[in-house]
């Protein structure tokens, strides 16, 4: 029996929704939090030589913490099962058993606490913590990496010892509150600080060190502050004072400014009248908004009694929650605690609001509430030397706190003015700037995003100018060598554009990276501090770069990352900043990007103009991405390989993103018009482009799991394959080309060669060797699959198609041609199986599953069930119209068609273009024999674009004429590696999923090789990467030079 769509459908998501409410119950062993609010039960807490009491002086969780005043060797016991499990090796998560609690100490001791855990009054696990500090800390500590002993399973005792030594007649007090015994917690989480610098000793080599290495970095601080500094000059005194000017002004512009999130103008903003305006700005001035902002302070951070809430971030709190706590209790906790960043923004508000305000009473407010607030976080823990417990993504939760701190410093006593530069030094990491150059590996995103304009503020606002200057020479030497330090596929900006971040091209991550690290590279400009000229360009590269692979703000959605809800739109404020800094070129992309009045400019004197619509052809091979763009519109082709990962899907993301980048075919028509792509309906399956295994979503969902101890809950797939990515000639037409391949781990032996050639507004699409042995599902190659209303047509030829009630399946007998909803016609040769459909969809949304529904139009060539060297072609003719379309097929009948296809094979797919008189060459093998009259072996994979015209042979013998020959010739293999990665072969000798964080060849660099590629002919010429090897029997042997799949650009004479 045969179910109906829906019905399957719903079928699925019951399946998926019934398999996640399993694991959700065999995992959830709710977790109590020992919060202290009841009177003590001397059976299960007592102590020896001390007091304990429950008290309301101080808490973290509730109302009450459990106070401790102890002596020399006093003992606090906790008689509970302590809850501890081994890991196993083969559990789907890394997470380890861990302690954790806050302390609260009331005055610092050069000493230690010892935590004991024992079974039956016997020790099995122990470590320490120092107590020279106060105030409130945290510490995660899990059992069996970072104490001392032997954890066991039954371990129902925990005791705390006070140091042996205490000053005569001293005592210590401690408070302790939101005690987890044990508690399942990510190995990359917690972090080494004062207080437990023993934990989590490999944090160096984890993907997260960025967050979480803070003690490595105070260190190289501390150090560097020891050694003799040269004097500073004058000019670089009178930077100083510059750079703190530009970043008072940045941070008081943005609180008025009228650009959104993405640098565009907000539309409220647009029609705001002068009175409005006006009016804002009174309320500024008169000290209305400073009382608005002080009431909400009062009523969001204060309790009735007047005390100041406990404050975490939400990464510490979410550990509680991964870790399926007792859902009460989390609830509570989530409720009473303010988060960091709250806080954080409303510092913020608070600084603006004592620079904007005149009033003295209402500045002395506002400096009452703001200094408060700044104590209290200190008292939080959130101090130099303290992490508390975990800092993992923190660098988000302090992007406002350190602009506050900075903005606010008028307001702070010297004492909190020296501690707020030291917090945000601390947690940004600001040491890291003194990592030794052979270690740096490029420039981590997250760390420009959300760290770098903190780490600048900390330096400003050190008290001593010599030190000032010191730490500004050094950090202006570090961004300038982590601009061109990237190595392999470690983050920041590649040569070719890309932006790194997780080891791919990462839009979204870009965009954040830019948007930090844009402003402080601005602040440093035209001073001595200012980045060198060689990473100026390579950042101006990195911004420009965005515009091309985007069409108006929006990029392709097969750049989305896990966040494929939506297309993803690129920033402008990094624009602005370089256009601030004086760069014409980039000024003149702002204001198309922007679409600027040039008409107001002119006026103001300033003669810079919008840039025409970039069109022409790139190549993004560190992203295996062909773009071509003409007119108004963008196409790209995207594919993957054994070093780019083909999806990143998470727990909470992407769960049917696996076919992404299985040759991902977009066309965006223009700046204000994007390619169809709809969440809603959408069936994942079928991107633009991909050859697939159409499967149940069920069977498609991503099987997530962390897959060793340096990687996140997360799947990022990769090839055996290297030959993936992009080629261009003349930067005006480009071609891609890859070896598809399926994972081992879903079964899925999907092979086939796939290739795109781009000629002008002309696109050719082909596949071969499309093999598998999957018998219950079609194999399938998707031309469009695109959101639709039921009014917008597309063309069976010329007929007209509207509604949503169309699905057809034709064998062609005859050569065909489509149009989808964006005037994109598609030409399909007779002898293909043929899915054209405009149909109600439903689908389930890519992070929790739910439910969709959309209306779509799709072409779908079918390959059948377990296809064996099977194949596909198709033509293109992008932005074109019914008639035009008509007349382009008319033309493929005739005796000179617009393209051939010369060959198409396992060894090699070859067109050629007419009107250009261009040949694509994908070569997916060495070769001694072609079906072509130009190319008549190769000796390695290669892509190649050749065109051949005529010229002058000199200028005394213009009647002679001689053929030029341009080629572009690329490797698509990256070379990261060579050979077999033997970490990815599993006992059954298939591939295994890997991390790719935890890859040993992430951080190589590309190694050059270099290709023979012989001609037909005798041609000369010799460039940088190539040079002619021998002429022979009328043949050509060309060596050409490749590293890092650059295309290289080659001319030569017939001689």
């Amino acid at each position: 029996m045969t179910l109906p769509a829906p019905t399957k459908l719903f079928i699925s998501a019951i399946v998926l929704l019934l398999t996640a409410t399993s694991q959700q119950i065999q995992a959830e062993q709710a977790i109590k939090l020992l919060s202290f609010e009841q009177a003590i039960d001397p059976q299960q807490i007592n102590a020896t030589n001390s007091q304990l009491s429950i008290s309301d002086q101080q808490a973290k969780f509730g109302q009450h913490s459990l106070k401790w005043q102890f002596n020399a060797n006093s003992e606090l016991s906790l008689y509970k099962p302590i809850g501890f499990k081994r890991f196993q090796p083969n559990a789907k998560k890394q997470a380890r058993h861990t302690f954790m609690t806050w302390l609260y100490n009331e005055t610092p001791i050069k000493d230690k606490l010892t935590f004991q855990f024992a079974k039956n009054q016997q020790v099995a696990a122990s470590f320490e913590v120092n107590l020279d500090f106060q105030g409130w800390r945290a510490i995660a500590v899990p059992f069996e990496t970072d104490m001392q002993g032997q954890p066991h399973e039954g371990m129902n005792q925990l005791t705390i010892k006070a140091p042996a030594t205490i000053a005569a007649n001293a005592t210590g007090t401690l408070y302790l509150d939101l005690m987890a015994l044990s508690i399942p917690v990510d190995p990359r989480w917690p972090t080494p600080d004062f207080q437990v610098p023993h934990v989590n000793k490999p944090i160096m080599a984890r993907a997260n060190a960025h967050w979480g290495a803070l003690l490595s970095y105070d260190a190289w601080q501390q150090q560097f502050e020891q050694q003799p500094h040269a004097s500073p000059s004058s000019a670089e005194l009178a930077a100083i004072a510059q750079i703190t000017t530009r970043i008072d002004q940045d941070i008081l512009n943005s609180f008025n400014s009228s650009l959104n999130k993405n640098g565009k103008v907000k539309e409220r903003a647009k029609h705001k009248t002068r009175k409005a305006l006006r009016s804002q700005q009174l309320n500024l001035v008169s000290g209305k908004y400073a009382e608005n902002t002080l009431n909400r302070g009062e009523e969001r951070y204060f309790t009735d009694s007047g005390q100041l809430k406990p404050i975490q971030m939400g990464r510490q709190l979410e550990v509680y929650k991964k870790a399926a706590v007792n859902k009460q209790q989390w609830q509570s906790l989530n409720k009473e605690t303010v988060k960091f960043r709250q806080v954080a923004r409303h510092l913020l508000q608070l600084a603006r609001a004592y620079r904007l305000t005149k009033p003295a009473h209402m500045k002395a407010k506002v400096k009452k509430q703001f200094t408060s607030l700044v104590a209290h976080m200190y008292q939080q823990g959130y101090v130099r030397g303290s992490a508390v417990g975990i800092m993992h993504h923190q660098g988000y939760s302090m992007r406002e706190w350190s602009k506050a701190l900075f903005l606010g410093r008028e307001m702070l006593t010297p004492e909190l003015l020296k501690d707020s530069q030291q917090a945000i030094a601390w947690l940004t990491g600001l040491g890291r700037i003194f990592r030794p150059e052979q270690e740096n590996n490029g420039f981590n995103v997250d760390v420009m995003n959300t760290f770098l304009p903190g780490m600048l503020m900390s330096i400003v606002m050190q008290s001593k100018q010599e030190l000032k200057v010191a730490y500004l020479r050094a950090l202006s030497q570090w961004m300038s060598y982590s601009m061109l330090a990237i190595k392999g596929l470690s983050g920041g900006i590649q040569p070719d554009g890309s932006f790194y971040h997780h080891a791919q091209h990462y839009v979204a991550y870009g965009n954040g990276g830019l948007n930090g690290l844009t402003p402080v590279v601005y602040y440093l400009s035209h001073t001595p501090f200012a980045l060198s000229d060689d990473a100026y360009l390579r950042l101006r590269h990195g911004v420009m770069m965005t515009r091309i692979f985007s069409n108006g703000l929006k990029a392709p959605i097969s750049l989305a990352g896990r966040h494929p809800e939506k297309y993803e739109e690129i920033t402008l404020a990094p624009f602005k900043y370089l256009s601030l800094m004086g760069d014409k070129k980039v000024a003149s992309a702002y204001l198309r990007l922007a679409n600027i009045d040039t008409d107001k400019l002119k006026n103001k004197a300033i003669s810079i103009t919008p840039e025409a619509t970039p069109n022409g052809a790139w190549v993004v091979n560190y992203s295996s991405l062909a773009i071509q763009r003409r007119n108004d519109w963008l196409a790209t082709a995207r594919g993957f390989s054994r070093y780019l990962v083909g999806n990143e899907s998470y727990a909470d993301a992407n769960h049917f993103g696996r076919y992404m980048n299985y040759g991902h075919v977009e066309i965006l028509p223009s700046a204000a018009q994007d390619g169809g792509y709809q969440e809603a309906g959408w069936d994942w399956n079928r991107w633009p482009g991909t050859t697939t295994v159409h499967l149940p979503l069920d069977l498609l969902a991503a099987n997530i799991y962390q897959v060793d101890q340096y990687s996140g809950v997360e799947e990022m797939l990769l090839s055996t394959q290297s030959y993936s990515g992009a080629n261009q000639l003349d930067q005006q037409n480009a071609m891609f080309a890859m070896k598809l391949e399926g994972h081992a781990k879903y079964n899925d032996d999907l092979t086939a060669n796939k290739s795109v050639f781009f000629f002008d507004n002309r696109m050719v699409a082909l596949g071969s060797n499309i093999s598998n042995s999957n018998r219950h599902y079609p194999t399938e190659t998707t031309l469009f699959q695109q959101s639709i209303s039921e009014d917008q047509p597309s063309f069976i030829g010329t007929q007209a198609i509207t509604g949503n009630n169309t699905n057809k399946r034709t064998q062609l007998n005859a050569d065909s041609f489509y149009l989808d909803t964006l005037n994109n016609a598609y030409f399909i040769p007779k002898g293909q199986a043929v899915l054209f459909a405009r149909q109600h969809q439903q689908s389930l949304e890519n992070e929790r599953k739910q439910p969709t529904e959309g209306d779509f139009a799709s072409l779908v060539l079918s390959h059948g069930k377990a296809p064996q060297n099977a194949s596909y072609q198709y033509a293109v003719l992008i932005d074109s119209t019914p008639t035009e379309a008509q007349s382009f097929h008319q033309q493929l009948g005739s005796k000179t068609p617009p393209y051939q296809v010369l060959q198409q094979d396992k060894h090699a797919h070859i067109v050629h273009d007419k009107a250009t008189d261009i040949t694509g060459y994908a070569l997916f093998s060495s070769n001694q024999q072609l079906a072509d009259s130009l190319i008549a072996a190769n000796d390695t994979p290669i892509m190649v674009m050749a065109q051949v015209k005529t010229s002058a042979a000199s200028p005394a013998k213009q009647s002679e004429q001689a053929s030029v020959l341009k080629l572009a010739v690329t490797d698509p293999d990256l070379n990261l590696y060579q050979g077999i990665d033997v970490n990815q072969v599993g006992a059954d000798g298939k591939q295994k999923e890997v991390s790719i964080y935890s890859t040993k060849w992430r951080h190589n660099q590309p190694q050059a090789k270099t290709i023979q590629l012989t001609l037909n002919g005798l041609w000369q010429g010799q460039g940088e990467d190539y040079q002619v090897l021998s002429h022979h029997n009328n043949q050509t042997v060309l060596a050409v030079t490749s590293i890092a799949a650059t295309p290289v650009q080659i001319q030569l004479t017939q001689i």
